[in-house]
Formats: structure tokens, C-alpha cells, sequence
């Protein structure tokens, strides 16, 4: 399971991470900058890797989160 997250939104993906590994689900958590398609080279990895992805979205902008799984929905297609 990935949990895709600006690095503003870190402390959620931390806390859902940590109840993700108390019920035996392993987390990967993938903290962003603030351009989403900065680093899509690593969210193509690591969607490559994981049969679920989480997108978190807290203090960021809904354009960042937005833009973000279009990036998303482009590698998966």
C-alpha cells in the first residue's frame, strides 16, 4: 500500500501508517514537494511495486492533490 501525501500532510500518513502496521498491512509512505510531477519518476516506482494507493489530503491545496493523481492516473494507464 502506498500513501501518496504533500509533505505538509506528513503527520496523517505517520498516523495512518502507524495503524496500518498494527493491523499487519505494511505502509509505504511517499511525501511530495510542492510541484506534483516533480519526482514522478519515484511515484512510477513505487506504484509499480503496490496494489493499492492512498492519496492524503489535509493542509495541501485541492489543486496539488488533484494534479497529483492525474500524474498518478497517467503511470497507471
Amino acid at each position: 500500500m502506498l500513501l501518496d501525501t504533500h509533505y505538509d500532510d506528513q503527520m496523517y500518513a505517520f498516523k495512518l501508517g502507524e495503524t496500518l502496521l498494527e493491523n499487519q498491512i505494511q505502509p509505504f509512505i511517499n511525501p511530495q514537494e510542492d510541484d506534483p510531477l516533480k519526482n514522478i519518476n519515484i511515484l512510477e516506482d513505487r506504484i509499480s511495486q503496490v496494489s493499492t494507493l492512498i492519496f492524503l489530503y489535509g493542509k495541501v491545496a485541492l489543486d496539488w492533490i488533484m494534479e497529483r493523481m492525474n500524474a498518478a492516473q497517467q503511470l497507471i494507464v
